[in-house]
């Protein structure tokens, strides 16, 4: 009989930054992999492609202005 344990509870911040960050941790494996060198170019095509939010300036350049290395 599989466990279930209490669904987390966690704010709508908590959330959109795990999100974030999931986008954020595999833009950074496209570099990693060598699938693109310009993190500039990798920015733009999630904003254009994958609609990341614009404003951000994409999931690299996001991670940036947070402090994220």
């Amino acid at each position: 009989i599989a466990s279930r344990s209490a669904p987390l509870k966690m704010s709508q911040k908590e959330i959109q930054d795990r999100l974030v960050l999931a986008v954020v941790a595999e833009a950074v494996r496209c570099l990693e992999r060598g699938v693109i060198a310009d993190p500039g170019m990798l920015d733009l095509i999630y904003v254009l492609s994958t609609g990341f939010a614009p404003g951000t300036g994409g999931p690299l350049h996001y991670a940036d202005s947070q402090g994220l290395r």
